[in-house]
């Protein structure tokens, strides 16, 4: 008995690119006709179809096939996979703002990877939908999953820090640094742009030893009507993770300052109480120079979740 064929398979339809165009005077006819009709005649734009700017809508998915090559184009523009102050001696300036001036390129990259627009590949082009550029919640992600900064990062400051759009350190001299947070149009506050600077300087007597802290320089965040950090510490928690074995976890006191306090404090030393503004200038040198040496450089290690594994096994 002869085998019978396959019907063929029809191939599916390209569909057009939606022009906008102007309406003639048949459309205005026939919008006469239909009038009183129920009907009513829209020209086709492309900006009816195109995607939503501001936060993802809920339904919003990111295939994961997409999502893990966006991912592995982060990976290939990593900027560094060891920790900074494991790499340079703290008195090594030259040398690390000499790092920082040549990883310039990748921190572009992984800005345009992150935030969008993205290159058109092939998955894309096969799915239906518009699928969302860049990677959310990146840096938010990438410090909750840090094994010091993860105490920064409260739950009130979760919506807030979704808009962050990217993290850099440029330096003004050999010492003295800027750690710069980029953030998207938002409903919180209406900066775009809010630097923290380290600024460093040699005390009388001590000429030849190593520059000391004297100023961490915060930003005034411009809060937005109903909004400001008494609003946003109604729903604070002071407490923090940390590992207390392999696979056991324990609740501790949190040390860290909120980030947002943090990012708007201004600590100068005083000669008048050197122990408490000495104290103060710790822990904010503290939390820059983990910003610093371990996350900016790494962050696509952190937000995978691999480097707080591996300080998990330790």
């Amino acid at each position: 008995m002869p085998l019978r064929k396959k019907p063929p398979v029809p191939k599916p339809c390209k569909e057009k690119a939606l022009v906008p165009r102007e309406p003639s005077e048949a459309d205005e006819e026939e919008a006469c006709k239909n009038k009183g009709k129920g009907k009513a005649l829209v020209p086709r734009t492309e900006e009816a179809h195109a995607p939503r700017h501001g936060p993802l809508p809920k339904e919003a998915h990111i295939p994961p096939r997409e999502l893990a090559s966006r991912i592995d184009r982060l990976k290939r523009a990593r900027i560094c996979r060891r920790r900074l102050s494991a790499k340079f001696k703290p008195h090594h300036h030259a040398r690390l703002r000499t790092f920082w001036e040549e990883n310039t390129e990748n921190c572009d990259v992984r800005l345009r990877i992150t935030n969008g627009p993205m290159l058109v590949t092939k998955e894309m082009c096969k799915l239906p939908r518009i699928i969302p550029p860049g990677v959310p919640k990146f840096w938010l992600r990438a410090m909750c999953n840090h094994h010091k900064l993860q105490g920064m990062v409260r739950k009130f400051e979760f919506h807030a820090l979704a808009f962050l759009k990217d993290i850099r350190v440029d330096y003004l001299d050999e010492t003295d640094y800027v750690l710069s947070f980029h953030f998207r149009e938002n409903d919180f506050f209406t900066n775009r742009e809010i630097h923290k600077g380290f600024y460093f300087r040699e005390w009388k007597g001590n000429k030849g030893e190593p520059k000391v802290l004297f100023e961490a320089r915060g930003s005034p965040i411009e809060w937005k009507d109903g909004y400001g950090e008494k609003r946003l510490e109604d729903d604070s928690d002071t407490r923090e993770w940390v590992s207390s074995s392999r696979h056991k976890f324990k609740l501790r006191e949190n040390r860290w300052m909120p980030l947002f306090t943090w990012l708007s404090e201004t600590v100068a030393a005083d000669d008048k109480d050197q122990d408490s503004t000495a104290e103060a200038l710790k822990e904010h040198l503290a939390a820059g120079e983990e910003f610093r040496d371990d996350l900016v450089p790494r962050a696509i290690d952190w937000y995978t979740g691999e480097l707080f594994m591996k300080k998990i096994g330790e």
